[in-house]
């Protein structure tokens, strides 16, 4: 029996060293802008822009399908940037690819995007893609296809094609070689900003970028605008009980900035559990032990 304990210990350390790790380069929030001494250059497939392509202000992400930063960054503060600055033709956008090796699915996901690119729906493959980021599988990726009215056969080839993987392996070197540690990170021309950002954040370099004087606190009457604005949450989001007997969890808890720098911001409270071990018989899968 004291063996039997020994060895889930070690089972337990060796799980948490791997969180550590996932942390380290999935959730790296540190706030860093700084100017490069060059203009940075990027290579893109001409289907991965949106909005004017000759707008003076160009925002760049490199991102991660199985990321949950970056999916949050697509589903909350992207559409608000289209809206103010991407459909105005203020500025363009170009998606590229961060896959990291902790996410078994980012590569082919990225792939997959790639290959609807090819046949003119890349952004709203994106979207699905993030949108389904916990039911990654060959036989989803092919059903989307469906769903967006692809050709099935071009697809399916298109996804064992080794130069849609070349594509993706090249941005992952562009990314390296522009100091590139985590995901998501962006560039607004050559303004480097990394991890999760409010979109006020944005908002602020985009306007310098534009050269228009703003300031973020004076210019909307958001409840918040970062995440520093919400010491004490009102709101809790939905997460695990944490009742179940036979798990062993991670519990985190952080203060978030809901659409930050909008009228529509609100401070939540973030609860994460993260599922690292379960009994004997069990598996781990998505935070339940099953």
């Amino acid at each position: 029996m004291k063996f039997e304990t020994g060895v889930i210990i070690i089972i337990i350390v060796i799980i948490l060293l791997v969180l550590l790790t996932f942390i380290s380069l999935n959730f790296y929030s540190e706030k860093e802008s700084f100017k490069n001494k060059e203009k940075i250059s990027i290579d893109f497939e001409k289907y991965t822009i949106q909005g004017n392509p000759n707008a003076q202000v160009t925002l760049v992400e490199y991102s991660d399908y199985q990321c949950p930063f970056c999916k949050k960054f697509t589903l909350e503060t992207l559409p608000l940037i289209k809206k103010e600055y991407i459909d105005t033709g203020k500025i363009n956008f170009i998606f590229k690819d961060f896959p990291l090796e902790i996410h078994k699915d980012a590569k082919i996901s990225a792939i997959a995007a790639h290959c609807s690119g090819e046949q003119n729906k890349y952004y709203e493959y994106h979207d699905l893609l993030f949108e389904n980021s916990r039911n990654f599988s060959n036989e989803n990726f092919i059903k989307w296809a469906k769903d967006l009215d692809l050709d099935v056969d071009l697809f399916s080839q298109c996804l064992n094609d080794s130069i849609q993987l070349k594509k993706v392996e090249n941005s992952l070197k562009e990314a390296m070689d522009l100091g590139v540690k985590g995901t998501p990170t962006f560039f607004i021309n050559d303004l480097k900003l990394q991890g999760p950002q409010p979109y006020a954040a944005f908002k602020q370099l985009i306007e310098s970028e534009l050269n228009n004087e703003y300031d973020i606190k004076k210019s909307t009457n958001a409840t918040c605008n970062s995440d520093e604005d919400c010491n004490e949450a009102k709101e809790i989001g939905p997460y695990c009980s944490g009742s179940d007997p036979n798990k062993w969890c991670i519990t985190e808890m952080a203060p978030s900035c809901k659409l930050g720098g909008t009228s529509e911001s609100s401070c939540v409270q973030i609860v994460t559990e993260t599922c690292i071990g379960c009994h004997e018989g069990l598996s781990c899968f998505e935070g339940k032990c099953i």
